[in-house]
């Protein structure tokens, strides 16, 4: 676990803060509540630095870290258009890796967002939290909320005259409260919410809950060949 390297190995003072004599400490705070820990790394630039280049350093040098298929799918349909806007809040550059395997350029001709960039006519792809491709920059940590840039929510306005629908894959058990507020930050477009298998839907959670997986439901969009996904 990076967060347990960092405490331990690259700064143990943020140990020392906490009192911990062993990992299984660590292990049974981060289990109880890791929103302290989370907090502590955010208060020194130095830890929340390394934090930031371990992740890079997993998801670029690590073979069992890599794009999916559902990063595929989510590019080609970023690419044909279905999808016009696209809002990720994972620090890995997988869908952008996955538009440059499929397409041999860059993710689109417009820049991606980042969470301190200014909006430039025309975006279609924000990462308002941060991203491994610029490991220097202010990410969003998991204590600290979900960040919404103010261009986003004003790009969908425009465009209400249009049909939209919004479409949540990923979220899971605790990351419920961002889903919920997400959806009240853009407000009034119908949701769909694709739920991993494992995890039974629950409709209060999203107008449509969907029980599959994301890589199923949106190879279904594509016209993907699919093998049925067991219920939940």
């Amino acid at each position: 676990m990076i967060l347990e390297r960092i405490f331990f190995e690259v700064h143990p003072l943020l140990k020392t803060q906490f009192g911990f004599q062993s990992r299984d400490d660590f292990h049974q705070s981060y289990a109880k509540d890791n929103a302290p820990l989370f907090a502590a790394l955010a208060q020194n630039r130095s830890c929340v630095q390394s934090f930031q280049d371990a992740i890079k350093d997993v998801v670029h040098n690590r073979r069992a870290v890599r794009p999916q298929e559902i990063h595929e799918y989510l590019a080609e349909l970023f690419h044909e258009g279905i999808i016009d806007q696209l809002v990720c809040f994972n620090w890995d550059d997988f869908i952008e890796r996955s538009y440059q395997h499929l397409y041999g350029i860059p993710v689109s001709p417009d820049p991606v967002i980042g969470p301190k960039d200014p909006a430039a006519p025309g975006a279609r792809f924000w990462k308002p939290h941060g991203c491994v491709s610029r490991p220097t920059d202010d990410w969003v940590l998991p204590d600290q909320g979900v960040s919404i840039p103010s261009a986003f929510r004003e790009t969908i306005r425009r465009q209400r005259s249009a049909p939209l629908v919004i479409l949540c894959l990923g979220f899971r058990g605790h990351q419920t409260f961002r889903r919920q507020h997400i959806k009240r930050l853009i407000g009034g477009v119908p949701s769909y919410d694709i739920r991993p298998r494992l995890i039974p839907p629950k409709p209060a959670l999203a107008e449509f809950s969907i029980g599959t997986t994301a890589a199923y439901a949106l190879g279904r969009i594509l016209g993907k060949p699919q093998k049925p996904v067991p219920p939940p």
